[in-house]
C-alpha cells in the first residue's frame, strides 16, 4: 500500500497524500471484513450480501470522476496482497467455527463447503 499511495500522491501532484490513501483503504478493508464476518455469523446469504455491496459501489461510482474510480479499483487490487489474504482467511476460518450448528443448507457458503467434518465428528476433536 505504501508504494500505491506514493504513486497516487505523485499522480495527483500531492492533492491526495500517501497517508490518506493508506488510511482510507485500511478503513474500507476493516468495514468489508466486518460485513463479511457478520454475514458468516448470522448466515446471511452470499448473493444478498454481494448484491447490496455491489449496489452501493455502483451508486457511489456515479458520483465520482473517472480518475478517482480508477484509483479506487486499483486500491482494491493492491489491498489484496500476499499478507492480507492469508490473514483474512485465517480470521474467517476462526469466525466460521464459532457457529457451526445449522450448516445443512446452502446458505452457509463458507462453513459447509464439503471439506468440513460433520457436526457430530467436529465435536469429538
Amino acid at each position: 500500500m505504501h508504494i500505491f499511495g506514493g504513486q497516487i500522491d505523485s499522480a495527483t501532484a500531492g492533492a491526495v497524500s500517501r497517508l490518506s490513501i493508506i488510511l482510507v483503504v485500511s478503513i474500507g478493508m476493516a468495514i468489508m471484513m466486518t460485513i463479511g464476518f457478520i454475514r458468516v455469523i448470522y448466515n446471511i446469504p452470499l448473493n444478498v450480501t454481494l448484491t447490496v455491496i455491489y449496489g452501493v459501489v455502483l451508486v457511489l461510482s456515479l458520483f465520482v470522476t473517472s480518475e478517482f474510480l480508477a484509483f479506487s479499483f486499483d486500491a482494491a487490487g493492491a489491498a489484496t496482497g500476499a499478507l492480507s489474504v492469508p490473514f483474512i482467511l485465517a480470521l474467517s476460518r476462526g469466525i466460521s467455527s464459532l457457529q457451526f450448528v445449522g450448516c445443512y443448507t446452502t446458505r452457509c457458503n463458507f462453513r459447509c463447503n464439503g471439506n468440513e467434518p460433520h457436526i457430530e465428528s467436529w465435536r469429538n476433536y
